[in-house]
Protein backbone atom coordinates (compact mmCIF):
# COMPACT_ATOMS: atom_id res chain seq x y z
CA UNK A 1 0.00 0.00 0.00
CA UNK A 2 2.84 2.36 0.82
CA UNK A 3 4.37 1.82 -2.63
CA UNK A 4 0.99 2.31 -4.32
CA UNK A 5 0.31 5.56 -2.48
CA UNK A 6 3.81 6.91 -3.14
CA UNK A 7 3.37 6.22 -6.88
CA UNK A 8 0.16 8.23 -6.98
CA UNK A 9 2.08 11.45 -6.54
CA UNK A 10 -0.74 13.00 -4.52
CA UNK A 11 -1.20 13.56 -0.81
CA UNK A 12 -3.84 11.26 0.64
CA UNK A 13 -5.90 12.89 3.36
CA UNK A 14 -7.30 10.81 6.25
CA UNK A 15 -10.89 11.08 5.05
CA UNK A 16 -10.29 10.54 1.31
CA UNK A 17 -10.47 7.17 -0.49
CA UNK A 18 -7.09 5.78 -1.51
CA UNK A 19 -7.78 3.85 -4.70
CA UNK A 20 -7.68 5.79 -7.95
CA UNK A 21 -7.92 4.84 -11.60
CA UNK A 22 -5.03 5.10 -14.08
CA UNK A 23 -5.79 8.81 -14.54
CA UNK A 24 -5.34 9.24 -10.77
CA UNK A 25 -9.00 10.19 -10.43
CA UNK A 26 -10.95 8.65 -7.54
CA UNK A 27 -12.79 5.51 -8.53
CA UNK A 28 -16.54 5.57 -8.68
CA UNK A 29 -18.32 3.05 -6.43
CA UNK A 30 -19.00 0.43 -9.12
CA UNK A 31 -15.97 0.96 -11.36
CA UNK A 32 -13.48 -0.10 -8.68
CA UNK A 33 -15.36 -3.38 -8.15
CA UNK A 34 -15.50 -3.97 -11.92
CA UNK A 35 -11.75 -3.38 -12.32
CA UNK A 36 -11.02 -5.61 -9.33
CA UNK A 37 -13.07 -8.40 -10.94
CA UNK A 38 -11.27 -7.98 -14.29
CA UNK A 39 -7.83 -8.14 -12.70
CA UNK A 40 -8.81 -11.06 -10.45
CA UNK A 41 -10.06 -13.09 -13.42
CA UNK A 42 -6.84 -12.34 -15.31
CA UNK A 43 -4.93 -14.28 -12.68
CA UNK A 44 -7.45 -17.00 -11.83
CA UNK A 45 -10.75 -17.60 -13.64
CA UNK A 46 -12.01 -19.67 -10.67
CA UNK A 47 -11.32 -16.99 -8.04
CA UNK A 48 -14.60 -15.60 -6.70
CA UNK A 49 -13.32 -13.09 -4.15
CA UNK A 50 -14.86 -9.65 -4.18
CA UNK A 51 -13.54 -6.30 -3.12
CA UNK A 52 -15.76 -6.52 -0.02
CA UNK A 53 -13.79 -9.61 1.07
CA UNK A 54 -10.78 -7.34 1.70
CA UNK A 55 -12.89 -5.17 3.98
CA UNK A 56 -14.27 -8.23 5.73
CA UNK A 57 -10.86 -9.77 6.45
CA UNK A 58 -9.60 -6.44 7.80
CA UNK A 59 -12.65 -6.20 10.03
CA UNK A 60 -12.18 -9.74 11.33
CA UNK A 61 -8.54 -9.01 12.16
CA UNK A 62 -9.39 -5.72 13.87
CA UNK A 63 -12.18 -7.36 15.86
CA UNK A 64 -9.94 -10.24 16.95
CA UNK A 65 -7.28 -7.72 17.96
CA UNK A 66 -9.69 -5.90 20.26
CA UNK A 67 -10.71 -3.00 18.01
CA UNK A 68 -14.07 -1.46 18.88
CA UNK A 69 -17.08 -1.26 16.59
CA UNK A 70 -16.73 2.52 16.61
CA UNK A 71 -13.11 2.18 15.46
CA UNK A 72 -14.30 -0.15 12.68
CA UNK A 73 -16.93 2.34 11.52
CA UNK A 74 -14.38 5.14 11.52
CA UNK A 75 -11.84 3.07 9.59
CA UNK A 76 -14.36 1.92 7.01
CA UNK A 77 -16.13 5.29 6.84
CA UNK A 78 -19.53 3.72 7.41
CA UNK A 79 -22.10 3.27 10.17
CA UNK A 80 -21.26 -0.29 11.26
CA UNK A 81 -21.36 0.92 14.86
CA UNK A 82 -25.09 1.72 14.60
CA UNK A 83 -26.24 -0.46 11.71
CA UNK A 84 -26.70 -4.14 12.66
CA UNK A 85 -27.04 -5.30 9.06
CA UNK A 86 -23.81 -3.63 8.02
CA UNK A 87 -22.01 -4.97 11.08
CA UNK A 88 -23.20 -8.49 10.29
CA UNK A 89 -21.98 -8.11 6.70
CA UNK A 90 -18.41 -7.31 7.73
CA UNK A 91 -18.24 -9.14 11.06
CA UNK A 92 -18.91 -12.83 10.56
CA UNK A 93 -18.85 -15.16 13.54
CA UNK A 94 -15.57 -14.78 15.42
CA UNK A 95 -14.33 -18.38 15.53
CA UNK A 96 -11.73 -17.69 18.23
CA UNK A 97 -14.42 -16.20 20.47
CA UNK A 98 -16.76 -19.15 19.88
CA UNK A 99 -14.00 -21.65 20.70
CA UNK A 100 -13.07 -19.73 23.84
CA UNK A 101 -16.69 -19.76 24.96
CA UNK A 102 -16.91 -23.52 24.37
CA UNK A 103 -13.77 -24.08 26.45
CA UNK A 104 -15.24 -21.98 29.27
CA UNK A 105 -18.42 -24.08 29.17
CA UNK A 106 -16.41 -27.30 29.33
CA UNK A 107 -14.43 -26.07 32.34
CA UNK A 108 -17.57 -25.12 34.28
CA UNK A 109 -19.41 -28.30 33.26
CA UNK A 110 -16.51 -30.29 34.67
CA UNK A 111 -16.74 -28.38 37.95
CA UNK A 112 -20.47 -29.13 38.02
CA UNK A 113 -19.67 -32.78 37.23
CA UNK A 114 -21.62 -32.76 33.98
CA UNK A 115 -20.86 -33.33 30.35
CA UNK A 116 -21.17 -30.07 28.41
CA UNK A 117 -23.86 -31.47 26.11
CA UNK A 118 -25.93 -32.69 29.10
CA UNK A 119 -25.82 -29.31 30.79
CA UNK A 120 -27.78 -27.81 27.93
CA UNK A 121 -30.63 -30.32 28.25
CA UNK A 122 -30.94 -30.85 32.00
CA UNK A 123 -30.96 -28.45 34.92
CA UNK A 124 -27.82 -28.64 37.05
CA UNK A 125 -29.61 -29.84 40.18
CA UNK A 126 -31.36 -32.66 38.33
CA UNK A 127 -28.04 -33.89 36.92
CA UNK A 128 -26.39 -33.75 40.34
CA UNK A 129 -29.40 -35.54 41.89
CA UNK A 130 -29.10 -38.34 39.32
CA UNK A 131 -25.40 -38.70 40.09
CA UNK A 132 -26.10 -38.85 43.85
CA UNK A 133 -28.80 -41.50 43.27
CA UNK A 134 -26.24 -43.60 41.40
CA UNK A 135 -23.95 -43.52 44.44
CA UNK A 136 -21.85 -40.50 43.63
CA UNK A 137 -21.19 -38.61 46.83
CA UNK A 138 -19.39 -35.50 45.66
Amino acid sequence: MTAYVSELGVEIMDDVPIFRNRSKVLYSKNKLAEDFRTIRETFDKNDTRRLSDMRRSGTVEGDAGGGSVVDQANKMANSADTNKRLRKTYNPVNVASVRGFDEARKAVAKKLEQKPDESVREPVLLTLFKQAAKGGNR
